[in-house]
């Protein structure tokens, strides 16, 4: 009976282990690029293909109007790429600054790219991401924010690191529990 209590530790640890390998990836993805919201000609090069994510910095929500848009373009071919809106909308910190996830893009060809911004004054960012808080704070300057265009993964795949993470840790403490009881 102990071997099973072993062996529900030792898978445990295997799961805790590739469930924290999975969460730290997510914390160490590349920064490509960074530059203030209404800055222009906005141009910047992608060493490789792979998806990708456009952040906001500075704010912990983000609402658009149909009216705000966002092309972003390969400079030699011309072509436009895929923008995808997060339904669930990420939020870290970058040097202490509270960051919204806001779009994600997948690139198939590496190079320069540039980015147009429409109807920048459509944007609605506040602060908090709690429709409570909404209400009662004002809406972030567009002069302040920051665009950041960094490393992305999907979902699923933080989803998955953090479940990974958490079945480990259940499967540890019970193995443990029983190994010892």
């Amino acid at each position: 009976m102990q071997l099973i209590y072993v062996l529900i530790i030792i898978s445990g640890g295997f799961v805790l282990f590739f469930g924290i390998q999975r969460v730290y990836k997510t914390y160490t993805l590349k920064d490509i690029f960074q530059f203030r919201l209404l800055e222009r000609p906005i141009e910047f090069n992608i060493d490789s293909s792979g998806l990708f994510s456009l952040s906001v910095i500075g704010t912990g929500s983000i609402e658009s109007s149909s009216d705000f848009k966002i092309n972003i373009r390969h400079v030699k071919t011309g072509k436009l790429l895929v923008i995808k809106e997060n339904h669930i909308q990420y939020r870290f910190k970058k040097d202490g600054v509270l960051s919204t996830e806001y779009l994600k893009f997948s690139i198939n060809i590496p190079g320069k790219y540039s980015i147009e911004l429409d109807n920048i004054n459509s944007l609605s960012t506040k602060g908090s991401m709690l429709k409570i808080m909404g209400v009662m704070e004002s809406k972030v300057e567009i002069e302040n924010l920051q665009i950041l265009i960094k490393e992305a993964l999907t979902l699923k795949y933080k989803i998955l690191s953090i479940l990974l993470s958490v079945i480990g840790i259940l499967l540890l403490t019970f193995g443990i529990l029983l190994f010892f009881w």
